[in-house]
């Protein structure tokens, strides 16, 4: 895939202003990707279709965010012996990883596990 021009950037960086909205580049679990793909979609369809004011559910993009920050700061010490693939849904697996981290992250994990489970039962 090549690059765009710099007159193609311009006008796309210029429709983007007009609407409003910002590019952004997120890492997420590789699990959660799809659902990421989706937020994002509903995040994008009101912009594009009109100028109404937009119903986000910002729960699932905290969840995420709040995942991946445990994650990268706790996820060795909280997933050892525990298969979140065993779990069929995304609210069981946050649920999980929570009760690992309130278990096992001391201080910060707790309190990373409560919001965690708050947002999980919120979904």
């Amino acid at each position: 895939m090549h690059k765009a021009s710099p007159r193609v950037r311009r006008y796309r960086d210029r429709q983007r202003n007009e609407r409003n909205i910002q590019r952004m580049d997120l890492q997420v679990p590789g699990d959660m990707a799809a659902t990421m793909k989706q937020v994002a979609g509903r995040l994008r369809s009101p912009v594009s279709a009109s100028s109404s004011p937009m119903e986000v559910d910002t729960n699932l993009i905290e969840a995420a965010l709040l995942w991946r920050r445990a994650m990268d700061r706790f996820g060795t010490a909280c997933l050892e012996n525990i298969d979140l693939s065993r779990l069929p849904s995304h609210r069981d697996r946050m649920k999980e990883f929570a009760g690992a981290l309130m278990e096992r992250g001391g201080r910060d994990g707790f309190a990373m596990g409560r919001r965690l489970q708050a947002l999980a039962e919120a979904l």
